[in-house]
């Protein structure tokens, strides 16, 4: 299976093209990925960026910021319910969990592998570039 025999719903496609052409790095993440190399329709769509909320939120005026995770909501115009609200999460580094679930410390990440090696080693740890060519794995790198 290849990188590029998936294909990105236009919705996500835009916003990550929006925030490439405004010189970040974007990337789909987490279970939409997942569930892509299952051969399923993504339930919801995740991206993560080198963006910073703000700059996220500059780029989509229609968008909402309301936690101290550094997602940002994005509104789309889709009717399709995993499209119509898509979270874009700035590249991120995570301190110790006392409670298990939530981190105590949030900081901002450098690069795309940082974030990454927050994340538990399984297909969340997987990004997919767009155009559409490369999955992003902190451990391995699968290319076309």
């Amino acid at each position: 299976m290849r990188a590029k025999d998936f294909s990105i719903p236009k919705e996500v496609e835009n916003i990550i093209r929006r925030l490439a052409d405004a010189g970040f790095e974007a990337y789909a993440v987490g279970g939409c990925v997942r569930d892509l190399l299952r051969g399923e329709k993504p339930k919801d769509w995740d991206v993560t960026t080198s963006a910073k909320p703000e700059e996220i939120q500059n780029l989509f005026p229609e968008s909402f910021y309301e936690n101290k995770f550094l997602t940002v909501t994005v509104k789309t115009e889709s009717d399709d319910p995993a499209l119509k609200e898509i979270e874009v999460t700035t590249f991120r580094e995570e301190g110790k969990y006392s409670d298990r679930r939530h981190p105590d410390e949030i900081r901002y990440a450098k690069t795309l592998e940082e974030d990454l090696a927050r994340r538990d080693f399984t297909m969340n740890a997987i990004a997919l570039e767009f155009p559409i060519s490369n999955f992003q794995f902190p451990i391995l790198n699968f290319q076309n």
